[in-house]
């Protein structure tokens, strides 16, 4: 290759590293912005000075130079919305920026800045906190922030409800989540919040913090704690407005007192066995009487304002309880009959036997005795046996049965209450009811059937056979 050759080459390769200067000088760079982790592109050409377009959607917002103060100056003037997560401050998807290349070295000023803020979308990763109660969400940079928002409101309560503890409910629920930086309250935002503080208050001339509470119906404190601004002293301004917080928003407050109650002190059994007599049987010596006592409750009352007594103790007997003193049987009553029976009431009345009968001029089996007494007369067990139905039913009425347990039945039947229940054990001679008039009867009487065989009304037979 001789000396022109050379010439003709180098010239070329002169030309082509021009060719790419000039192209890479005109070039541009789009891109979202998230702060501290999107580093600037790094200079293609050293002596060129960088500019950023910022648009929203389409539409042009700002030009800055230094992207490094306009970083810096965000993430200050956004310090207490910046979550905890990544602890960083991001362009919301609606941004981007659009990196240019000029010759021209300008200094960015504090108003484009707040251009910026203003005007732009920024996200951060927020704390969202659910009351699952009401599902109620809030957000906000932390937990610290939350619970000094709510402590705030906690100690205004306790001081009005004399209170030892207040709580936001218990069922609250935390996660992490994107949100936009507007969203994200502070602690005096988040106290607001809660405590439904979005109406507002136009003073009059005549209004004082304390004429204002009243015609609110909440107290000075709650008041002031969504004004923090102000004072009990605060001379108000005519026009000025304030916040007002909803009176139901104590709600979704669960309070805890420690409290004084005068309640009763409870008289104890006591019980004298008595051989002789049968287990059902019982007689009271001594009627109980109650004591007074002051007692100390630890109080829990929840947002619907149900009462629960989480703890309680004694402080003072104001006085002592009278013991009730009761004889009872031991003796176990026999279930099982002797087969002998008794006639079932005081009165041997009886007006209409056993067999056939009219009743209102219609022929009719009857399966029992009447036997006539007056209202409420004693109705006795015929023998010792197991009730197996106390009911009602149209035509009997109010109805007993006995199963005596040895192939006999006994039914009572019209009374006007009974005294025993299904299951219970019962003891020749043992008041079961009170004689009455129910069902289909004509009067005050006792219907008295004696079953042989089985616990139907076919198997009746007469109960003069079988009652002395």
């Amino acid at each position: 290759m001789n000396n022109t050759e050379n010439k003709k080459n180098n010239i070329t390769i002169i030309l082509l590293t021009i060719l790419v200067f000039v192209v890479c000088l005109s070039g541009s760079t789009v891109y979202r912005m998230a702060f501290g982790i999107t580093n600037v592109q790094e200079k293609i050409v050293q002596q060129n000075e960088i500019s950023y377009d910022i648009y929203k959607e389409k539409e042009k917002i700002a030009t800055v130079y230094n992207y490094e103060k306009l970083t810096t100056f965000l993430e200050t003037k956004f310090k207490e919305k910046i979550a905890v997560g990544d602890g960083r401050l991001y362009f919301a998807s609606t941004m981007s920026i659009v990196e240019s290349y000029t010759n021209e070295k300008k200094v960015d000023t504090i108003e484009t800045y707040n251009k910026i803020a203003e005007q732009a979308d920024f996200e951060v990763t927020a704390l969202q906190v659910k009351n699952l109660d009401n599902g109620l969400l809030y957000y906000v940079p932390n937990m610290n922030v939350w619970y000094a928002g709510v402590e705030a409101i906690q100690k205004v309560l306790a001081a009005e409800e004399n209170a030892n503890l207040v709580t936001l409910g218990s069922n609250i629920e935390y996660a992490y989540v994107q949100k936009d930086v507007e969203d994200v309250l502070s602690q005096k935002e988040v106290t607001n919040e809660i405590m439904e503080a979005n109406q507002a208050y136009i003073v009059s001339s005549q209004d004082t913090i304390e004429t204002i509470a009243v015609s609110q119906g909440i107290s000075v404190s709650e008041l002031l704690t969504v004004n923090p601004t102000y004072t009990n002293n605060t001379i108000l301004v005519e026009g000025a407005i304030l916040n007002v917080p909803n009176i139901e928003y104590r709600k979704q407050f669960t309070q805890i007192k420690v409290i004084e109650r005068q309640e009763p002190l409870l008289y104890n059994v006591e019980y004298i066995d008595d051989e002789t007599a049968y287990t059902s049987e019982e007689e009271v010596i001594q009627e109980g009487i109650d004591g007074e006592q002051i007692l100390q409750l630890s109080v829990k009352y929840t947002p619907n304002g149900e009462e629960m007594i989480l703890n309680q103790k004694t402080i003072r007997t104001i006085s002592e309880p009278v013991t009730k003193i009761v004889r009872r049987g031991t003796k176990e009553a026999p279930d099982r009959g002797s087969g002998k029976f008794i006639w079932p009431a005081t009165s041997r009345r009886v007006s209409t036997e056993f067999g056939d009968d009219y009743l209102y001029g219609v022929y009719r089996f009857h399966a029992g005795i009447d036997i006539n007494e007056g209202l409420n007369a004693n109705i006795f067990a015929a023998d010792n046996g197991v009730v197996v139905t106390s009911t009602y039913d149209s035509g009997y009425g109010n109805y007993i049965i006995i199963d005596h347990n040895n192939g006999y039945w006994t039914l009572y039947a019209h009374l006007n209450s009974a005294n025993v229940r299904v299951g219970q054990i019962v003891v020749q001679g043992d008041v079961i009811g009170a004689m009455g008039s129910t069902g289909q009867s004509t009067g005050p009487h006792l219907h008295f059937e004696v079953r042989v065989g089985g616990n139907t009304k076919e198997k009746a037979q007469n109960p003069r056979n079988f009652v002395s």
